[in-house]
This record gives C-alpha cells, sequence and structure tokens, in this order.
C-alpha cells in the first residue's frame, strides 16, 4: 500500500509568509500525505453558493468542497457547487490546518489529462490574496498542496488541462 501511495505523487507549495506565521515544527509533509492517500477521496459536502464567485473557487480550512467543472478543450471551468462526486467532471478540494499552524489542500483531479490552476492565499488578518505557487496534479491522482503557516481562504482559478502523458509535476 505505501508504494502505491507514494508513486501517486505528493508535492507542495510553499507560499511567502511572515516568520511570525511559521510553524516552530514544520509537519511531517510525508506521513500526512500517506493519511490523504489512506483516506482516498473526500466525501462532497454542499457548500454555501457563496464559495463559488464566477470561475474564482474559494475554499477554508476545515471544509471540502466539490466543484464540476464544464471541459472546453484545454479549459476547464467552475460551474456549479455539487453535493455529489457522480455529478459529472467533479473536482474534489479538501482543505485543513494541523495542530501546528500548517495548513494543507489536496486537489482532486477527475480528468483523464493533467490539471493546473492558479491559486492565491488570504493570511489572517489581511484584505487582499497574495499569489502562491500550485502544482500540476496528474490524470485521475491528487496533489497535497502544504504551507506552513495559517491561511485564512484559498482562492483557485484558471483551470488549464494538458496532454496525460507528460508525467511531470511543474510548481509554478
Amino acid at each position: 500500500m505505501r508504494q502505491i501511495v507514494m508513486s501517486m505523487l505528493v508535492y507542495c507549495a510553499v507560499a511567502w509568509a511572515p516568520s511570525s506565521l511559521l510553524a516552530e515544527q514544520p509537519a511531517d509533509v510525508g506521513k500526512v500525505a500517506v493519511t490523504a492517500a489512506e483516506e482516498g477521496v473526500p466525501t462532497c459536502n454542499l457548500a454555501p453558493a457563496t464559495r463559488l464567485d464566477g470561475k474564482i473557487v474559494f475554499i477554508v480550512p476545515g471544509e471540502v468542497v466539490c466543484v464540476r467543472l464544464e471541459r472546453k478543450g484545454s479549459i476547464a471551468t467552475p460551474v456549479e457547487l455539487v453535493g455529489s462526486r457522480d455529478a459529472g467532471d467533479v473536482l474534489i478540494l479538501k482543505s485543513w490546518a494541523s495542530a501546528e499552524v500548517d495548513t494543507f489542500l489536496t486537489v482532486h483531479n477527475p480528468f483523464d489529462s493533467n490539471l493546473k490552476y492558479r491559486a492565491g492565499l488570504l493570511i489572517p488578518g489581511e484584505e487582499q490574496f497574495r499569489a502562491t505557487s500550485s502544482c500540476t496534479v496528474l490524470s485521475e491522482r491528487f496533489s497535497l498542496e502544504h504551507w506552513p503557516h495559517s491561511i485564512a481562504a484559498l482562492a483557485l482559478t484558471d483551470f488549464r488541462l494538458s496532454p496525460k502523458g507528460d508525467e511531470s509535476v511543474v510548481c509554478e
């Protein structure tokens, strides 16, 4: 099982944060990745409609957000929040914070193509989102993103698809 889990490719993104927000004892991301893989795909919870604003999906730690995406060529556009992953091409996002102040996000890619997106994060006490890196999510797999500090909310947008033959993970 562990070999399968580790072959799923886990990747992390670290955003800039003031040193006062950084965890003194960073989380063991490897253990978090194994746990996330063992838990499987999270169950969808129908989130309030305010979590989808145009083409931007918002999620806060402690939530699971499921969004049906409409595919047109290499673009995947969020069209509605759903309560089940059986509603078509459903992107499943799960965010949580650890006791060590770290914040995590899993992105479960339903497509037979690799998925890229842009992400922003909102630091507690701030009013504007900051850009952060995000990593390719390989076809029909999930990624794990990690920030070693608290995050009030994440915003994901600009979902793009690329051929699944390329197994490289790019974080930008």
